[in-house]
């Protein structure tokens, strides 16, 4: 066999290879695009589900609040919280330099990150008095099994706005917002808000199939879609959120304060 006819050989094994190579990569992003299709298909499904069954089954916060519960949702006003840290015999944490760890600890964590999102929380500020974590979670628990959505694994998660606010902190915010006090009980690390025009209805399981190798660009758009759908039934959201406090309280593990011109649930856990 003389070179050129190797030459010619090698071509044409060369193109076929391409032609392999060409056609899998194809059928690649044949199998990615279907794959996507299918997802994209059934978010729509599920958000429509999930949609109608929080607007059929729950009123809207307007609807649902009386006067008796507006005046349980500011039954217990801040000398109660104050309280709190007195019987607990905790002093105002004057910068984040004092954050005492046999105290507090960072709720910034995947179990935490599970049920709530942080919406304008400083890193540094994400701290709570350590007894009162588990009533976050039961919050957010009951919160959701309120919700009883039975046709997905579903989890609707609260908006922290606002945790351990140092005193150097606090008197920033007072000279920017009319409406922060002295003495706040943020500066103690026992208090939270619950910003009450967010919710994140979270439908990222849905990019767990194995066969999805574009799982991180699944959950950016899950992420966007998540903050749209929890946005158009806040109202909704509201009430049941509300009602999941007035519960606790009336149970004796909270106090709670409806802020409206906040709009937030500022809440104080109790010591068992």
């Amino acid at each position: 066999m003389n070179r050129k006819n190797i030459f010619y050989l090698l071509t044409i094994v060369v193109l076929l290879i391409s032609i392999v190579i060409i056609i899998y990569k194809y059928l690649q992003i044949k199998e990615t695009v279907k794959i996507q299709q299918g997802m994209i298909e059934k978010k729509i499904s599920i958000s429509k589900k999930f949609y109608q069954h929080i607007y059929q089954n729950f009123p809207i916060f307007e609807d649902w609040l009386n006067q008796e519960k507006k005046q349980n949702l500011r039954k217990y006003l801040y000398p109660f919280h104050i309280e709190i840290a007195k019987k607990l015999g905790l002093s105002i944490i004057k910068s984040t330099e004092e954050i005492n760890p046999n105290f507090y600890t960072s709720i910034d964590n995947p179990e935490i990150r599970t049920y709530y999102f942080f919406y304008n929380v400083p890193d540094k500020h994400r701290y709570f008095y350590k007894d009162f974590v588990p009533i976050l979670i039961e919050i957010s628990k009951r919160f959701n099994e309120k919700i009883r959505f039975n046709e997905y694994p579903i989890v609707v998660k609260l908006a922290i706005s606002s945790l351990l606010r140092p005193e150097n902190y606090q008197e920033e915010l007072k000279s920017k917002n009319r409406n922060a006090i002295d003495n706040s009980t943020h500066s103690y690390g026992i208090s939270l808000d619950i910003f009450m025009d967010e919710f994140f209805v979270d439908l990222k399981s849905l990019c767990d199939n194995p066969k999805n190798d574009t799982k991180k660009q699944c959950e950016s758009d899950l992420n966007h879609h998540g903050y749209i759908l929890g946005g158009s039934l806040r109202r909704q959201l509201q009430s049941i959120l509300a009602e999941v406090l007035l519960e606790l309280q009336e149970e004796k593990k909270l106090y709670v304060i409806w802020e409206a011109n906040q709009r937030v649930f500022h809440i104080t856990p109790l010591p068992l």
